[in-house]
C-alpha cells in the first residue's frame, strides 16, 4: 500500500524506536551515589589475606576474624562455592569484588554487617554500602518481615527514607530500628521483592509481608506441566502482568491483550459487550481445523466463553510460542497456547480488597452518511436519468433529515465492583472473590451482565502432601444486539422516526414499500443469552524421596447456556403481513472432564549439573447435547416465547443433537542445565484421538531446545556491558485436532417422503467415511535472543520463526456423479515466518520518578504451499453484484485468504471512451471501469487477481508508564500497519444505489454536469464486480488505554492500601481515510463453516466504544 497513512504510521513508529533507544542509552548513565557516614568504608579499611581453591564460606570467616565485620547469607547460597584471594593491604571492597565475581555473590555492608546474596545472571561483581548515622531521637520499631508464606526473610534492608539510617532483619526475620519521629517513612527492599514504604504513624511493631517481583530478570514462568525460572528458559514464552489488564474495562480478559505480547495478533470479531476476540499467534496455520490458540485455565485445557472468567482473579497469563514450549500440549497446541493461571491465598494474611468502577461509553465517530436533502437528490437524479418525474419536489426542505444511527445508539453505562479476600495460615490459604459486572451497550437495548465467585484454596496435610482446589461460579446474560446495523445504514434518511400521529413510520418515502424501523426492533424484539457455567479442578502434590513430586489432578467445566428470542405479532414487519409472532429457544449443555497425573524430579547434582523432568497420562473427554425449538405464527404476544406450544403443529420444528469426543495422551520433558549457562530441553507428547480415522488415530508431536546464557561465559563477562546475554533455539512438532467429531465415518441425515398422502421421516447418508483423515501438523523452527544492560535498566528480546503446517483439513467437493457434495480430507502446506521483537527501558529511575517504556514490533508473512492434487485455486468467499464473483481464494505462492478481484480504474468518462477501448461494450458513462488484466480484449471474473493481503506488515504496542510520588501515569498504544480490508458494504452505500442511501462522499458522483468524477453515477449497480475498490488500507495507530492513578498515603491500623484512577480507552484513532467503517480493528466472518480464513473482512459491525472510568481500590 501507497496511502499518506501508511507511510505516515511506518514513519511515527520508527520516530518512537528511535526515541526509546536515546533514551534508554541515556538512561544507562544514570547514577546514585552512596550517602556515607563518618565510618571508614570499605575502600578505606585494609586487609592480607591469602586462599587458593578455599571453601568460601570459611573464607568469609577469616575476613570475620580480622576485621569487625559480620556476614550474613543462607547456607545453600555458598555450598560448593570455592575461591581464590592473594590480597595483601588491599581495600576489603577489592577482596570482595574478586570474590563477587568468582562466585557470582553480591555483597551488600549495612554498619558492621555485611549481607551476602546470589546475583542474577551472572551480572559484574557488586559490593554496595550503607553507613548508619546517629539517631536522634528514641521512637523504637519492632517487627518481622516475611515472604507471603510467611517465611521470615534474613537480609532485608530497611532504611529511613530519604537518609542511609537503618538497619537488616536476622536470620528469622526480625528487626528492631530507632526512628526519629511519627512522620519517618520506612522502606523495606530485598532482592527479588518489590520495595515496601510505610509512614510509622503511631505504631510500634510493623510487620511486613514481601512480595515477589515478577518483573525481576529471575521471574518464575509458567510453562506446560510445570514452572521454570526465565533465565532456565529454553522456549519463546510472553508473559502479561495482571496490573496489565486490571484498571481495563473490559468483560474479557483476551480483549486486552491487544498490542500486549509480541507475536499475538488480537482482533475484535465485535465491538458488542462480551464478544469474543480472534487471536493469531504467529499467523494462521490451517484452513478449516481453526486457528485459535488454545487456553488453559488452572491446568484446564480449552478455556471455553473467557466472558464467565473475571479479569481481576488472575495472576498471570503466559503465552507459549514455539515449538519447545507448546509440542507438551500436542494434538492442539500448533496455534500457541494461552496459559492462564489465577491468584492463590497468602499465608499469615488476612488481606480484604474492594474494587469499583463506573463510567460511559460512547462510540468515538459516526460512519459518514448522506443526509436527507443529498439522498433526496440522488434520487431525483437517478429516476430522472430513467425518464421518470423526480421525486422530492424539494430535497432542501428536507434538510438533515433523519440520521438512524443517532436513532439507534446512546451514551452507555458500565460498571464492576469486585470484593476479594486473599490470606490463611502457614497451612491453608484462601483467595475468593465475587464480581458483578453490568455493561449497556452504545446499541440501544444491547448489554452484558455478570455475576461471578471464585474460591482457590490451599492446604498443606502434612509436610510432603498438599491438596488444593478451585471453583468458579458463574451466571452471565448478554443482551444481544437486536438491530441489523447494515440494513440500518441503507435507511432512507429523509424519511422520519416518527409519522405526525405519533405512530412509528414503516413507509419508505421513495418506494412507498415497507421497511423495519429499527425503534420497533430495539424496543419490541426478545433476543437473550444466558450462560451458566461451573468449571475448577481438585489436585494434589506428594513429595517423597525429596526430589520426586507426584500431582494427579482433576477437572471439569459444566455449562448451560439458554438463547432465547421472540419477534411478537405487533412488530411492524410480522403484523404487516398478519404472520403472528416467532419464537425460538435453543440450548447446549456440555460436561468437560479431564484427569491427568504427572510424576516430576527436580535435582541439583554438585555444582555443575541440574535435572528437571516431568511425566504424565492425560485423559479427556467433552460431551455436549443441543436442542433448538422453533414456534412461527404465534396466535398471542402475551407468553413471549414462553408457550410454544401454542402454535399449529406444522408451525413448530424441535431438532436436537450430540456430540462426543475423547483425547488420551502421554508427555514428558526433560530439562537439563550445566554449569547454569548451557540448558538442553526435551519435550514430547503421543496424543489419541477420537476425531480422526482408525488409520491415523495416533500422533507423536516431539521437540528439541537448546539455550547458551553466553553472558556467563568469562569471556563476555569480562566485557562488563551485559547484565544477561541468552541464545535460544528449537525445532519440533504439534498438532491441530479443531474439526467437528464423527468426520471421519459415514453420517446419517433425517429425509421425508410422501407415499399415498402420508408423510413419512426416514434416514439417509449424507457423508462419505474417510477412515485415513488424520492430524494437521506444524512443524516450527525458533531462534531467540535475549539480552540486558545497565543493571536491568534495558532489556530486549528477538526471536525468528518459521511454521510449515502439512496434512491440512479441507472440505473437498466431490464429483456429481458420486452423490455426495464433499469430504473433509488431507490437503496442501501453509507456511508462516517472521520475527518479534520486544524492548523493556527504565529510562529514568529516581527516588521521587520513574519513567519506564514497552516497545514490542511483530511481523510475519503467511504464504500457502501447494494445494494436493494440482488445485490451483480454491474460492473461499464471494462478492459483487449481480453476479457473486471470487473475492477471497487459496493460491499457491499467495497468503491464506488473499483477497482477489479485478482492479478498478476509475468511471467511464464518456460513450466515445467505452467504444474505443471495447473492453466492457456493454456500460454506460459513469459506471465502473474495469481493467483487462490479462489482455484479452474482454472485463470478466477472468481479469481476477490477487489485490489485497489481510496480514499486516507489521503490528505490536507500546506502553508509557510514569511513576512519580504516589501518582501513577500508564499511556498504551496499539498498531497495525500494511494489511488490507475488504469492504462488503461498498456495494451497498459507494455505487449510488438508490434503494438504499450512500456514503456521503458519492455526493461528488460522475454527472453530465460532474464528468470527470471516478466516482460511479447515480444507480451505477448493474455491473459491480469484486475489486480494487473495496480493498483498503487497515492501517491504524490507537491510542488503547490511559490510565492515571493516585495512591493515597494511609495511617490507619484498618486500611492497608487505596487507590483512586481514571481510565480512558480508545481515546485517539489515526486510521486511512479510505476505511469507511466504525473502527479498522475488524474481523467480520460469515457463518459459511470458514471463518478462520476470513480475515479482514468488514461489514456494518457493531462500533467499539470509547469508555472513560473513575475507580477506587481499597485494602483492608
Amino acid at each position: 500500500m501507497n496511502s499518506n497513512s501508511t507511510r505516515q504510521l511506518i514513519s511515527m513508529s520508527r520516530t518512537i524506536f528511535n526515541v526509546i533507544l536515546v533514551n534508554c542509552c541515556l538512561a544507562g548513565t544514570l547514577a546514585a551515589g552512596d550517602t556515607k557516614g563518618q565510618v571508614k568504608s570499605l575502600e578505606e579499611i585494609t586487609i592480607s589475606l591469602e586462599a587458593r581453591e578455599k571453601v568460601l564460606a570459611n573464607v568469609l570467616r577469616d575476613i570475620e576474624a580480622a576485621t569487625v565485620f559480620r556476614f550474613s547469607y543462607y547456607p545453600d547460597d555458598l555450598d560448593n562455592k570455592w575461591v581464590t584471594v592473594n590480597a595483601r593491604d588491599q581495600p576489603i571492597a577489592d577482596v570482595l569484588r574478586a570474590i563477587s565475581k568468582q562466585a557470582n555473590l553480591g555483597f551488600k555492608r549495612i554498619d558492621n554487617d555485611i549481607y551476602v546474596r546470589p546475583l542474577k545472571n551472572r551480572r559484574k561483581p557488586s559490593v554496595t554500602e550503607n553507613i548508619s548515622a546517629p539517631a536522634t531521637q528514641s521512637i523504637t520499631i519492632t517487627g518481622r518481615v516475611t515472604s507471603v508464606d510467611g517465611e521470615g526473610l534474613p537480609g532485608v534492608n530497611i532504611l529511613i527514607k530519604g537518609n542511609s539510617t537503618g538497619t537488616v532483619t536476622d536470620v528469622e526475620g526480625n528487626y528492631t530500628l530507632e526512628v526519629p519521629n511519627e512522620e519517618t517513612v520506612l522502606v523495606f527492599s530485598f532482592v527479588g521483592f518489590l520495595t515496601e514504604e510505610i509512614i510509622v504513624g503511631s505504631q510500634s511493631v510493623i510487620n511486613v509481608k514481601m512480595v515477589p517481583n515478577i518483573e525481576s530478570l529471575e521471574e518464575v514462568v509458567v510453562i506446560g506441566y510445570g514452572q521454570v525460572q526465565k533465565s532456565d528458559l529454553s522456549g519463546a514464552v510472553s508473559t502479561i502482568k495482571a496490573e496489565d489488564i486490571n484498571n481495563v474495562p473490559v468483560p474479557n480478559f483476551d480483549q486486552a491483550l491487544q498490542g500486549r505480547a509480541s507475536g499475538v495478533f488480537v482482533t475484535s470479531t465485535s465491538g458488542a459487550p462480551g464478544a469474543n476476540t480472534t487471536i493469531r499467534i504467529r499467523g494462521g496455520n490451517s484452513i478449516t481445523a481453526g486457528n485459535e490458540p488454545l487456553f488453559v485455565i488452572d491446568g484446564l485445557i480449552g478455556g471455553g466463553n473467557l466472558s464467565t472468567i473475571n479479569p481481576e482473579d488472575i495472576e498471570s497469563i503466559e503465552i507459549l510460542k514455539d515449538a519447545s514450549a507448546i509440542a507438551i500440549y500436542g494434538a492442539r497446541g500448533a496455534n500457541g497456547v494461552v496459559l492462564v493461571t489465577t491468584k492463590k491465598g497468602e499465608a499469615d494474611a488476612n488481606n480484604f480488597t474492594i474494587h469499583h468502577y463506573s463510567g460511559v461509553q460512547e462510540i468515538p465517530s459516526l460512519i459518514d452518511m448522506m443526509n436527507g436533502r443529498e439522498y433526496a437528490e440522488l434520487v431525483n437524479e437517478a429516476v430522472v436519468a430513467a425518464g421518470d418525474d423526480p421525486v422530492y419536489d424539494d430535497p432542501a426542505s428536507i434538510g438533515e433529515g433523519t440520521n438512524w444511527q443517532e436513532v439507534a445508539t446512546q451514551s452507555a453505562l458500565i460498571t464492576n465492583t469486585t470484593i476479594s479476600y486473599s490470606g490463611g495460615t502457614k497451612n491453608t490459604q484462601a483467595y475468593i472473590s465475587a464480581n458483578y459486572f453490568d455493561q449497556e451497550g452504545v446499541i440501544k437495548e444491547s448489554g452484558f451482565k455478570r455475576y461471578q465467585f471464585r474460591a482457590n484454596v490451599n492446604q498443606k496435610a502434612a509436610d510432603f502432601i498438599e491438596l488444593g482446589s478451585t471453583v468458579n461460579v458463574s451466571f452471565t446474560r448478554s443482551e444481544n444486539n437486536k438491530t441489523n446495523l447494515n440494513t440500518l445504514l441503507r435507511l432512507n434518511p429523509a424519511d422520519p422516526v416518527y409519522l405526525d400521529n405519533g405512530e412509528l413510520n414503516t413507509e419508505n418515502s421513495f418506494t412507498g414499500t415497507f421497511f423495519s424501523n429499527p425503534v420497533a426492533d430495539i424496543e419490541q424484539r426478545t433476543d437473550h443469552t444466558i450462560r451458566n457455567r461451573v468449571f475448577g479442578g481438585l489436585f494434589a502434590k506428594i513429595t517423597f524421596l525429596e526430589n520426586f513430586t507426584f500431582r494427579p489432578s482433576f477437572n471439569y467445566n459444566l455449562s448451560n447456556v439458554t438463547t432465547n428470542i421472540f419477534l411478537p405479532g405487533s412488530l411492524p414487519n410480522r403484523a404487516v403481513n398478519d404472520n403472528g409472532g416467532f419464537a425460538r429457544i435453543t440450548q447446549l449443555q456440555s460436561r468437560d472432564f479431564l484427569t491427568e497425573h504427572t510424576l516430576s524430579y527436580d535435582k541439583d547434582i554438585g555444582q555443575d549439573h541440574s535435572i528437571n523432568a516431568v511425566v504424565g497420562f492425560t485423559y479427556q473427554q467433552d460431551q455436549s447435547q443441543s436442542t433448538d425449538i422453533q414456534a412461527d405464527q404465534l396466535f398471542t404476544d402475551i407468553t413471549n416465547f414462553n408457550s410454544v406450544e401454542l402454535a399449529a403443529a406444522d408451525q413448530r420444528t424441535i431438532n436436537s443433537g450430540m456430540d462426543e469426543a475423547a483425547l488420551v495422551s502421554w508427555l514428558g520433558r526433560i530439562n537439563y542445565i550445566y554449569k547454569g549457562k548451557y540448558i538442553f530441553t526435551l519435550t514430547a507428547r503421543q496424543d489419541g484421538s477420537s476425531k480422526f480415522g482408525a488409520n491415523d488415530k495416533y500422533a507423536f508431536f516431539p521437540s528439541a531446545a537448546a539455550a547458551w546464557n553466553i553472558g556467563d561465559e568469562e569471556f563476555m563477562r569480562s566485557l562488563d556491558i551485559f547484565d544477561n546475554l541468552k541464545l535460544r533455539a528449537s525445532y519440533g512438532f504439534s498438532g491441530n485436532q479443531g474439526i467437528n467429531s464423527f468426520q471421519t465415518i459415514g453420517a446419517l441425515g433425517t429425509n421425508t417422503a410422501s407415499f399415498g398422502g402420508i408423510e413419512f421421516v426416514g434416514l439417509t447418508q449424507t457423508r462419505l467415511p474417510n477412515p485415513d483423515l488424520k492430524w494437521e501438523t506444524t512443524e516450527q523452527l525458533d531462534l531467540g535472543l535475549e539480552a540486558g544492560f545497565f543493571e536491568g535498566i534495558l532489556n530486549i528480546e528477538f526471536d525468528y520463526f518459521r511454521k510449515r503446517t502439512e496434512d491440512l483439513l479441507l472440505d473437498v467437493e466431490l464429483p456429481f456423479q458420486v452423490g455426495f457434495d464433499s469430504q473433509l480430507r488431507n490437503v496442501g502446506i501453509v507456511e508462516n515466518r517472521g520475527f518479534e521483537f520486544m524492548i523493556n527501558a527504565i529510562v529514568v529511575s529516581k527516588e521521587d520518578l520513574k519513567v519506564e517504556l514497552g516497545l514490542n514490533i511483530s511481523r510475519f508473512q503467511n504464504e500457502v504451499v501447494f494445494l494436493n492434487d494440482g488445485v490451483e485455486e480454491i474460492i473461499i468467499e464471494r462478492s459483487g453484484l449481480p453476479e457473486q464473483n471470487a473475492a477471497s481464494a487459496l493460491i499457491p505462492g499467495q497468503p491464506l485468504g488473499a483477497f482477489i478481484g479485478l482492479e478498478y480504474l476509475g468511471t467511464w468518462k464518456s460513450q466515445a471512451e467505452i467504444d474505443e477501448v471495447g473492453t466492457m461494450p456493454t456500460a454506460q458513462p459513469g459506471d465502473q471501469r474495469y481493467g483487462d488484466y490479462n489482455n484479452d480484449g474482454t472485463v470478466d471474473a477472468n481479469d481476477a487477481h490477487v489485490i489485497g493481503n489481510p496480514n499486516p506488515d507489521f503490528f505490536g504496542g507500546l506502553n508509557t508508564a510514569v511513576q512519580y510520588k504516589n501518582f501513577q501515569l500508564n499511556v498504551f498504544f496499539q498498531t497495525s500497519v500494511g494489511n488490507d480490508l475488504y469492504g462488503r458494504v461498498w456495494n451497498d452505500f459507494a455505487y449510488g444505489d438508490t434503494r438504499a442511501n450512500n456514503y456521503q462522499f458519492v455526493v461528488d458522483r460522475w454527472s453530465p454536469e460532474n464528468p470527470t468524477s471516478d466516482i460511479p453515477r447515480a444507480d451505477a449497480v448493474q455491473n459491480i464486480l469484486s475489486s480494487t475498490a473495496d480493498v483498503h488500507d487497515g492501517s491504524f495507530l490507537r491510542l488503547k488505554t490511559v490510565n492515571l492513578a493516585y495512591n493515597i498515603p494511609l495511617k490507619s491500623q484498618v486500611l492497608s492500601n487505596a487507590q483512586v484512577y481514571f481510565t480512558g480507552t480508545n481515546l485517539w484513532l489515526l486510521k486511512s481515510d479510505e476505511f469507511q467503517g466504525y473502527d479498522p480493528e475488524v474481523n467480520n466472518v460469515n457463518t459459511a463453516g470458514r471463518s478462520t480464513l476470513e480475515r479482514g473482512f468488514y461489514q456494518t459491525d457493531y462500533p467499539q466504544n470509547r469508555s472513560f472510568i473513575f475507580g477506587v481500590r481499597v485494602g483492608f
